[in-house]
């Protein structure tokens, strides 16, 4: 299920979601997903909210995500 999740997105959203599921089923603040994909804040921003929509990350506490369990 992951790699052909990961096949059907841009490259940023890919990149956003490896990061989270590397570290799942850790949460990381905004800032660190940000840090760790090496978009800049307004378009890991952006990929972050892509990917919340389509439910494949899930924001936990305030600024916090992490990869849905859907995907494990």
């Amino acid at each position: 299920m992951r790699e052909e999740t990961l096949n059907h997105l841009e490259d940023g959203e890919r990149e956003v979601l490896r990061v989270l599921m590397n570290r799942y089923p850790e949460a990381l603040p905004r800032a660190e997903v940000r840090r760790l994909s090496g978009y800049a804040s307004s378009t890991a921003d952006r990929f972050i909210v892509v990917l919340a929509k389509r439910g494949l990350i899930v924001k936990t506490v305030q600024g916090y995500f992490h990869a849905s369990e859907k995907l494990f």
